[in-house]
């Protein structure tokens, strides 16, 4: 039987472009379907064996981007401005669905002796590969090797091959492929009904079905083919909701047979005519069978090539573990891109799994966004123009709170819809608002594509200030504006008051206005025009923006010269962290009750502020924060290490970023926040890269011109990538005092260590003080 770990494994194999599963085992298995999951940002696919696992704990899921459901929550009481029923991703039908048969014995790891057994995520070719070497059951050796990849070049395609050899005597083999529609989302909540399951003996099984609100028709269509076959039967069941056939073969001596399956996937997402979305995948089906497995997996690895010729970070670092941290950036990267293809809104595990509704979080909008301008920015342009569509529904939730303009969701679904139920988050967690409207800025500022605000993005940034002009408050005879009643930054304190973070963010948003409208003005004054007239904006309602924002209140100490993360932190009961929660959720150790009156925070809002925004303390002050709030910060959010290790490196404690690095460089490989088994932490992952780029090579995420002034750890002998600035396509080489740069096209113009140079073609090499 296969030898299972006492305890999960949570370490993979490093190596540069890949990431190798060298042993089995069981308890690790659910890990291993998160960790090494696929998905092109429309489809997303758990890594569970095709032919399943008894007696383990994963959990297969297949999910579509945008398919969403309600899940009714009886005993929960509605407030206005809650979702009354949440709606979460839905679990489609499970289209990897293999039953495999030697002689009567099924081929199951779980059953079989494991001779040996690799497994490989390779990140250079959006592709894994699965090796083994077993005994059934019944006494016979078997080699079994598979491929499978979700295109990226075909959003609706999947596709996977199995072989089979024995390498003694001959046997039979029996294959019961399908899609099987008996699935349920976590919890046993079924969000799918109408299923109806057919399949053909040339090889093709369907199955339709609609989500239970009957709002989204689903369409998954698979086709097989067994090489060499004797005979396939039809094994559809409607009673058992599935759609498959039923083939046999004979296995001979060193001869493999081949199970070859490609699969799509289409739903009324993209149109909402009855029968569309068969008709789609029956298409897009159709067009990947001609093309034929071979040539789908050409197509995808010569598109992640080019994903990684414009996009790599490569490190040289004299360090034992430098294998392993190119290994955690490339993997953190491989996830932003594979979770992005699709240039769709992301949830804060992609598209693996149902974590947080599968919903669009608030990180995404200051972490995946700004990461995606910089690498891939026609990806993010599309993703920011699907953000403003969502303007209306943030419009609805505002007025449904009595205010004006428009709050967005802190989770939000495909419609812009809040998907988070607990009002603490929903109603008072307004920095969102804010992160929202920074994601697009930093998008235009970053892309210099002036569509991004006469298409909508001048929308959101004017109705995003109003929302703040209608939710301060100023009290009779005070100078200053305060946001009350609010979700803190760090989460752990609530129906709190003037959240330095919330704060800092809502000043900006009120001030960026003025300045949008500025550069639509310069570039299109007849849109700048337009846009005054369509959205009633008035130079009174802009001067009381300014004063708004000029008044805000941001709590400051001033005897010892500290930011302040909101009113009365300071008089909150001081606490010494305990050790096991270091980088792990407190409140799985203490009681929210218990947090609430503490002095420690999950994450610091003045440390986020500073590296976010221009105007929230010169270096002497950061430094004086940051030695502050690092003791009594958890950092059980991953995304906080991220922030930290920017900061540490911006006011030059080069070894605290480093240490810092070096805690979430490998977060999901090594499995840090002890739930990497849900998927990937797309935003923490992101900032990963943040981190290098903000951090070690100096450049702030609130500067006009392109500013770098690396910073390199000790050790660190280059770093090697490139970001995208307007058109052009800056390549950077920083080495311990020097810097080398060169542009794709043109010139660009550049301040290195406060030096304005101008780079070309030809690169240019500047030298530190």
């Amino acid at each position: 039987m296969a030898q299972d770990a006492k305890e999960p494994r949570a370490l993979y194999d490093v190596a540069p472009w890949s990431v190798v599963e060298s042993s089995f085992s069981s308890e690790a298995y659910p890990l291993s379907e998160g960790v090494l999951a696929l998905s092109n940002g429309y489809l997303g696919v758990r890594s569970s064996f095709e032919e399943g696992l008894c007696f383990s704990e994963g959990m297969k899921g297949h999910y579509a981007a945008d398919v969403f459901n309600a899940r009714p929550r009886p005993t929960v009481i509605t407030l206005p401005g809650c979702p009354e029923n949440p709606r979460e991703i839905v679990n489609l039908p499970d289209f990897t669905c293999l039953r495999i048969f030697v002689n009567g014995d099924p081929v199951d790891m779980g059953y079989c002796d494991i001779t040996s057994y690799t497994r490989a995520l390779h990140m250079d070719q959006g592709v894994i590969t699965r090796r083994v070497e077993l005994t059934t059951p019944g006494g016979v050796p078997l080699s079994l090797s598979s491929t499978r990849f979700v295109c990226r070049c075909r959003p609706h395609v999947a596709a996977f091959q199995l072989s089979l050899c024995v390498s003694e005597k001959a046997a039979d083999v029996s294959i019961e492929a399908g899609i099987d529609g008996r699935v349920t989302n976590r919890g046993g909540y079924a969000h799918l009904c109408d299923l109806a399951p057919t399949a053909e003996t040339s090889g093709r099984s369907v199955m339709l079905a609609t989500t239970c609100e009957r709002d989204v028709e689903v369409a998954v269509l698979t086709h097989d083919e067994l090489s060499p076959m004797e005979s396939v039967c039809d094994a559809s069941s409607e009673k058992n909701a599935f759609a498959g056939l039923w083939f046999e073969g004979r296995l001979t001596r060193n001869v493999p047979v081949i199970f070859t399956r490609i699969a799509a996937v289409a739903t009324s997402r993209e149109s909402r005519e009855s029968g569309a979305a068969f008709a789609l995948a029956r298409e897009e089906l159709g067009k990947a069978c001609a093309a034929g497995f071979d040539h789908l997996l050409a197509e995808q690895q010569e598109a992640w090539l080019k994903v990684w010729a414009e996009s790599d970070v490569s490190l040289d670092i004299d360090s034992d573990d430098s294998a392993a941290i190119q290994q955690g950036v490339r993997y953190a990267l491989f996830q932003l891109f594979q979770h992005t293809a699709a240039a769709r809104p992301v949830g804060s595990r992609g598209l693996i799994c149902e974590r947080a509704s599968g919903g669009c979080s608030w990180d995404m909008y200051t972490a995946v966004l700004p990461g995606l301008a910089l690498l891939r920015p026609e990806e993010a342009k599309e993703i920011v123009f699907k953000l403003i569509a969502r303007l209306p529904a943030a419009q609805a939730k505002s007025a449904e709170m009595g205010l004006k303009g428009a709050k967005f969701p802190w989770r939000s679904g495909p419609e812009g819809e809040e998907t988070c139920p607990l009002w603490q988050f929903s109603l008072t967690g307004l920095h969102v608002t804010a992160g929202l409207a920074w994601g697009v800025w930093f998008t235009y500022r970053t892309t210099r594509d002036i569509a991004l605000l006469t298409d909508g993005g001048m929308d959101v940034l004017m109705e995003t200030a109003r929302f703040w002009a209608s939710r301060v408050y100023r009290h009779q005879g005070s100078d200053t504006y305060e946001l009350r009643s609010v979700t803190g930054f760090g989460e752990y304190h609530q129906d709190i008051n003037n959240d330095f973070y919330t704060n800092a963010m809502a000043r900006w948003n009120l001030r960026i206005v003025t300045t949008a409208l500025t550069a639509l003005e310069e570039a299109n004054p007849t849109s700048a025009r337009q846009a005054r007239e369509r959205l009633n904006i008035t130079s009174d309602e802009l001067d009381a923006f300014e004063e708004i924002a000029a008044n805000m209140l941001l709590p400051f100490n001033h005897d010892k010269g500290l930011s302040v993360g909101f009113d009365g932190e300071e008089d909150l009961e001081p606490v010494v962290i305990p050790e096991l929660a270091l980088g792990h959720p407190l409140d799985e150790i203490w009681t929210f009750d218990r947090l609430g009156r503490s002095h420690v925070l999950r994450r610091s809002g003045v440390i986020a502020a500073q590296i976010f925004l221009a105007d929230c303390g010169d270096l002497e002050q950061r430094r004086r924060d940051f030695d502050y709030y690092t003791p009594i910060t958890t950092h059980d959010s991953a995304l906080s290490m991220c922030h930290h290790s920017i900061a540490a490196a911006q006011i030059g404690k080069i070894d605290d970023a480093e240490a810092l690095f070096h805690r979430i460089v490998r977060l999901d490989l090594e499995n840090i926040p002890r739930n990497s088994q849900l998927g990937p932490h797309i935003s923490c992952l992101t900032a990963i890269w943040q981190s290098i780029i903000h951090g070690f090579l100096g450049m702030p995420m609130h500067a006009d011109i392109p500013t770098i002034a690396p910073h390199l750890p000790v050790g660190w002998k280059k770093i090697q990538t490139s970001i995208t600035c307007g058109t052009t396509r800056l390549n950077i080489l920083a080495e311990p005092g020097q810097v080398t740069l060169s542009a794709n096209q043109g010139h660009l113009e550049v301040i290195v260590w406060g030096e304005t140079v101008l780079v070309g073609e030809s690169p240019i090499t500047v030298m530190g003080s």
